[in-house]
């Protein structure tokens, strides 16, 4: 399996800093640009090296959780709502999941192929979605 690097963490980062700006957006928190940067660098750090770590089951998930929490705190350094803002990204995070299982399915793009092989285009798919929806929201 050929995994390229840059696409994983600019496919992170982009993801990442869209769910922290609508969920500031949807809770009117100011949004804070440089927290938000931050927060998705750290986020895409640990996209690259949650494989290399050797947990399963419960401890993996619990582990994301921690690191989502740690997300939304560093894009907004402030316990302001943390929970709530928190409880967003997370529901934010599986609805996109769930929209990219639907585009896949829509474009008759085995899910699970997709997943293990990589990417079925020269381009990050996050970018690709990233650019259509702020297309949506420019426009």
């Amino acid at each position: 399996m050929e995994i390229i690097i840059e696409y994983v963490l600019l496919d992170n980062f982009l993801i990442d800093s869209l769910l922290l700006i609508l969920t500031n957006k949807i809770l009117k928190i100011p949004i804070n640009k440089a927290g938000v940067i931050l927060a998705g660098i750290f986020g895409a750090g640990f996209a690259v090296v949650s494989p290399l770590i050797k947990i399963t089951g419960i401890l993996a998930v619990l582990l994301k959780l921690l690191i989502g929490l740690i997300i939304v705190w560093i894009s907004n350094l402030n316990l302001n709502k943390i929970f709530l803002r928190f409880a967003l990204f997370t529901g934010l995070t599986f609805l996109f999941g769930g929209l990219l299982i639907a585009l896949f399915n829509f474009l008759t793009i085995n899910v699970y192929d997709t997943m293990y092989i990589g990417y079925v285009s020269s381009l990050p798919l996050g970018t690709i979605i990233i650019s259509i929806l702020v297309f949506i929201i420019v426009k």
